[in-house]
């Protein structure tokens, strides 16, 4: 997704978001659930929070207009937070590349 003063967990959630309604706009319309294990990613998608300052600022917007693309174009979308403990499986593939790079001590805080 990134690296350097551009990038947060939070940019690189919201691009993970984006490629997901970037790959449903290719296809016709239809319903689905999309679930996720940041707050700040589904809440701020679903109104529940308000958009604020931060790096993740542009990429949410983008996202924005891309659900907004989708609902407009008959898609039904639902957005659902589930807990990162309830996602381990997603949570660990998303550690992966960090892990097979060796990265992952560096990304862990001490004694994790």
């Amino acid at each position: 997704m990134g690296t350097g003063d551009g990038m947060s967990n939070n940019v690189a959630e919201y691009a993970a978001v984006i490629r997901v309604f970037e790959s449903l706009d290719a296809h016709p319309p239809g319903r689905v659930i999309i679930q996720g294990d940041s707050r700040l990613v589904i809440n701020q998608l679903n109104g529940v929070w308000k958009l604020g300052e931060g790096l993740h600022r542009t990429a949410a917007l983008e996202a924005r207009g891309l659900l907004e693309r989708l609902r407009g174009r008959g898609w039904q979308v639902e957005l659902q937070w589930i807990p990162r403990k309830q996602n381990k499986e997603c949570d660990a593939l998303s550690k992966r590349p960090f892990t097979d790079a060796g990265a992952m001590q560096q990304v862990q805080p001490h004694g994790a």
